[in-house]
């Protein structure tokens, strides 16, 4: 069962192999290109990536 993230999660992901962490911003089921392929923006505070489902790692749990 896939998990469920929704806009203003705080998930780990992948981008070009290497491991990042940030904010969904969100979610477009549709690409530039118009081809049908789920993606997730996802900002680190600095850049913002289209992040495919399967290269999101989880969510990051928050403790204060």
């Amino acid at each position: 069962m896939a998990q469920k993230y929704n806009t203003g999660d705080k998930v780990k992901f992948l981008f070009l192999g290497a491991p990042h962490v940030g904010t969904i911003l969100e979610f477009n089921k549709v690409d530039v290109h118009g081809s049908v392929r789920p993606r997730y923006i996802v900002s680190d505070g600095k850049y913002k990536y289209p992040i495919p489902v399967e290269h999101l790692l989880g969510k990051v749990c928050e403790t204060n």
